[in-house]
């Protein structure tokens, strides 16, 4: 048999005391601004921690924070305040709002909060219109909390559209609530819109880090991970004779086979398949656990070795104490893991290749159908390497208690763990000027069920209007070179991204590149806002070649940066690196010979 390089990993499956469980409905603002106006206190805060505080028979969490950016009351940058939660505990009993907030320590959160009787800060609509500093290559963002998507929304009485959730430039949106809500002037909060596709721009995180709230088993900090999902399936068995404290005990299997149902439907990144049942297995228990030496002598002799998750029911080595009044670990669930190490995201993992779950005497008769099955998806869960959801972080299916379906938290996770499949993975996306047009070029290394490209187009960057369509190649596992040429690009600065759409009408969006063309003689502008961290990119043009220099200034007029360069004739994009200036809004000044240009921009 192959040599273990770790032993077995298990997550146990609890059930606790009394719960007493609500829900959230809510009418949301027309938009973000209107939710600031009606907001006592709009900040962006970092958060310090979270601690119990007792208030007469009830116990709460409350929050520390520390103020970064103040949009509404003036407090004051690094002034602490504290948020209250609505979740409680007494005496044998918990009280929990499955729609209450939970915030990450160390994370930093756009909020919009009122006062309580109390006098406690508290956010005015729960998880809606909460949003976590996200920082992506330099750029920081504003990204709604996924948890919003759990409430109950209602339609406004008065009828008003309300402006969808969407990930933000965060220095641009602070600006403009800042300006809403001290002027009666019009709300431009899409001038500040990166995309309403959360969604897709959490998968794009999540191929980058782990979400801060998810957990992975391991051993001496080494991960287990199998390999080759979702090309190559990993099958789920259970006993043929079901679970017999159900009834009928099939209805076990059933359960099981739900669950995994619910895994396959929820994460794009895995490949389960429920069946065959097996039977004929009778651990010995010489070492003291159903899953030991001789059940992989098992699996391996008559389920084909690697690649299959075994349900064994009621506890057949009694390793799992048992249940007093339903009180007690219900379950455990693990895997196996081999060398050779395998490299994913920059570290190493063992090869998963035998998971289990082992399920306790007596559960069946202690939980419905739905339970029984939530129950399974968590362990089989801990099967494909995954530990518990970090306390705080929210609902979730791996909750270190029971009992939820799978959440947007779960997915993350396991989305991570188990990218999905790309409908097209791009290499590149360029534009160059080519005469009186503007070439782009882009490059695709693979696709599947790609439809279309549509080419959209911006003066501002906001704003974009699709100019031309090119076939996808429906399904490829080639590199692809693409071209379409913009023959009216504006004169400045032209922004332009890609809509790549499904057959099935799913699309999603390319990142935005940018072109200058033309005007020559007063182009100079930032061709990004704001400025990423220590650099800016700059595009101005000129007539002839000349010796230029770019100066950076604050709002005071005091000079801060003097870059010396060598203008050519037609289009400069130069990178200046700037000194370490605090976050604000700066002037560039361009002097090429007697021109004097002039650009603003942010530094976060």
């Amino acid at each position: 048999m192959k040599s273990i390089t770790s032993s077995l990993l298990s997550g146990a499956f609890l059930l606790f005391f009394q719960l007493k469980i609500g829900a959230t409905t809510i009418v949301p603002f027309p938009n973000l601004g209107e939710m600031a106006k009606g907001s006592g206190m709009v900040v962006l805060a970092r958060v310090q921690g979270t601690y119990e505080v007792q208030t007469g028979t009830e116990t709460r969490l409350h929050t520390s924070l520390t103020v970064e950016a103040s949009v509404k009351v003036n407090l004051p940058e690094g002034a602490n305040f504290e948020i209250q939660h609505l979740s409680a505990k007494g005496d044998g009993w918990v009280r929990v709002i499955p729609d209450d907030v939970f915030l990450s320590e160390g994370s930093s959160y756009l909020l919009f909060l009122s006062q309580n009787a109390a006098g406690l800060w508290e956010p005015i609509l729960m998880s809606y219109g909460i949003f976590e500093s996200v920082e992506v290559a330099g750029e920081k963002y504003l990204v709604p909390l996924p948890e919003w998507a759990d409430l109950n929304i209602l339609t406004r009485p008065d009828g008003l559209p309300v402006e969808p959730l969407g990930v933000y430039h965060q220095q641009e949106l602070l600006d403009i609530l800042r300006a809403f809500v001290s002027t009666p002037e019009k709300w431009h909060g899409n001038d500040a819109l990166l995309t309403t596709d959360v969604g897709g721009f959490l998968g794009q995180l999540s191929a980058r880090t782990p979400p801060s709230h998810c957990t992975f088993l391991n051993s001496g900090g080494t991960g287990f991970r199998w390999l080759s999902f979702p090309g190559t399936l990993v099958e789920v068995h259970a006993p043929t004779a079901g679970d017999s404290d159900c009834s009928p005990a099939t209805q076990a299997n059933t359960n099981v086979s739900n669950a995994v149902t619910d895994m396959e439907n929820s994460y794009d990144g895995i490949f389960l398949l429920y069946g065959p049942t097996y039977s004929g297995f009778t651990p010995d228990c010489t070492d003291m656990t159903a899953v030991g030496n001789d059940f992989l002598d098992w699996v391996d002799a008559n389920l084909g070795g690697q690649r299959n998750i075994v349900i064994q029911y009621q506890d057949p080595c009694n390793e799992i104490t048992d249940l007093v009044s339903c009180a007690g670990t219900l379950a455990i669930g693990g895997l196996y893991g081999f060398e050779p190490l395998q490299s994913y995201d920059g570290m190493n993992w063992y090869q998963g290749a035998y998971g289990y779950v082992i399920v306790n005497n007596g559960v069946c008769t202690c939980l419905t159908s739905t339970q029984y099955k939530i129950m399974m998806t968590h362990e089989m869960t801990h099967s494909l390497g995954l530990g518990h959801i970090a306390s705080g972080s929210g609902t979730a299916n791996m909750n270190p208690s029971c009992c939820n379906n799978i959440t947007t938290l779960d997915e993350q996770c396991v989305d991570y763990l188990y990218a999905p499949l790309l409908p097209v993975e791009l290499i590149s996306f360029d534009g160059n000027v080519a005469g009186a047009s503007i070439e782009l070029h882009w490059q695709t290394a693979s696709e599947v069920n790609n439809r279309s490209f549509s080419i959209e187009h911006s003066a501002d960057g906001s704003h974009f209007q699709t100019i031309g369509e090119v076939s996808g190649a429906n399904n490829s596992n080639v590199e692809i070179n693409y071209t379409f040429v913009d023959k009216q690009p504006q004169p400045g600065t032209n922004y332009y991204r890609l809509k790549q759409t499904d057959f099935d009408g799913q699309f999603e969006h390319s990142p935005v590149i940018v072109v200058g063309f033309g005007r020559q003689g007063s182009l100079f502008e930032v061709s990004s806002q704001p400025a990423a961290d220590g650099n800016l990119q700059l595009v101005f043009d000129a007539e002839n070649a000349a010796n230029a220099r770019i100066e950076v200034y604050d709002l005071k007029g005091s000079l801060l940066k003097i870059s010396k360069l060598e203008a050519v004739s037609g289009l400069n994009s130069p990178e200046i690196q700037l000194p370490d200036i605090a976050p604000g809004i700066y002037l560039a000044r361009l002097v090429m010979g007697q021109e004097v240009r002039f650009a603003r921009f942010y530094k976060n």
